[in-house]
């Protein structure tokens, strides 16, 4: 294992910004690969560089009646 190719939970929220609800939604889709070597679950830092590419802006609403 290439620990710079791991992340682990926190460092991926870190990492993506994202919130550990997001992390552990993607976890449950299966789109995030994952060892547990020990008691520290990591996931790897391509996959979610992937996510993150895949991200689409928010559409901003025009407001005005």
């Amino acid at each position: 294992m290439n620990r710079d190719d791991w992340l682990s939970l926190s460092e991926a929220c870190e990492f993506t910004g994202r919130a550990r609800r997001t992390i552990y939604r993607w976890l449950s889709e299966g789109r995030i690969r994952t060892i547990r070597p020990s008691r520290t679950l990591y996931l790897n830092r391509d996959d979610l560089a992937t996510l993150e590419a895949e991200k689409t802006p928010q559409l901003i609403r025009d407001t005005q009646p």
